[in-house]
């Protein structure tokens, strides 16, 4: 998933997945966010000994790409 938003510097990014509550700030139209979303996410993503790979630029906006091992299925 990828947006054109206000993106971030790598200190944001690096606190991404930590709950505080006074890291979140406005988006492009003004909204507020919580950032209880991406701390839910990357916690399901490692849960499924998955990984989520996060790219950004300030002002240019921020890539998420998660990833998952693929399992053999039951016959």
């Amino acid at each position: 998933m990828s947006d054109n938003g206000v993106g971030m510097d790598p200190d944001q990014v690096a606190s991404l997945f930590i709950r505080q509550s006074d890291k979140s700030r406005r988006g492009t139209a003004g909204e507020k966010g919580s950032g209880l979303g991406l701390v839910l996410s990357h916690e399901f993503v490692k849960r499924n000994k998955g990984r989520i790979r996060v790219e950004s630029i300030p002002d240019k906006g921020t890539c998420f790409t998660m990833e998952f091992r693929r399992t053999q299925q039951a016959a």
